[in-house]
């Protein structure tokens, strides 16, 4: 009685290591000696231009300035129209964040993230005393119907803008994507110009 009770116990064992081998597609002997499964690889995904050395802005010293404040100066074209002038300014330090549609904001010293024209720009560093001026071009598209521009970031993906007609957009320098016509085009930023279409 005890070799049966022996040999249904061996029988058992046997069901138990083929079917996990079944499962493992290999012998036993291969699953114990597979190595452990390596964990999927984290890759933060940049946009081109950010690992790329474009110059956002320039500190200059201020001629009116008194006090611990610097300013901040965002060199929007003339053409640009008050609706896309908005800018929402973010400090690192924490505190409310800004918006408004100016061109000069008077700050505490630090590291700021702003966004323009739904671009965002980190760590802009503004010092006592000093004029941090974001460099900014123009994308000028001219329609004489009211056709939709849409454009985009460096990516090719994120929407920054989309309107309609006549666009007059005041961006940080740096390359973007428009589309127009259900065509893309790339276009690069450059500062105090008009990339016209």
């Amino acid at each position: 009685m005890q070799r049966i009770i022996n040999m249904a116990m061996l029988v058992a064992a046997a069901c138990v290591i083929f079917s996990q081998t079944m499962f493992d597609g290999g012998t036993s002997a291969d699953a114990s000696q597979k190595p452990p499964r390596a964990k999927a690889e984290k890759k933060t995904i940049t946009p081109p231009e950010e690992t790329s050395n474009i110059v956002r802005w320039e500190i200059k010293p201020s001629e009116d300035l008194t006090g611990a404040k610097g300013r901040l100066v965002v060199d929007f074209h003339d053409e640009v129209p008050m609706a896309h002038m908005l800018v929402n300014i973010t400090s690192k330090d924490g505190g409310d964040p800004i918006s408004d549609r100016k061109r000069k904001f008077d700050l505490l010293p630090g590291t700021y993230d702003l966004v323009v024209a739904n671009k965002r720009i980190a760590g802009v560093p503004i010092q006592s005393g000093q004029e941090t001026h974001l460099l900014m071009g123009l994308l000028r598209v001219v329609y004489t119907g009211m056709d939709r521009t849409d454009v985009y970031d460096s990516d090719k993906k994120t929407l920054l803008v989309k309107d309609y007609g006549t666009l007059r957009l005041g961006l940080p320098v740096g390359k973007y994507w428009v589309k127009m016509a259900g065509r893309m085009v790339q276009v690069e930023i450059k500062n105090g110009e008009v990339a016209a279409f």
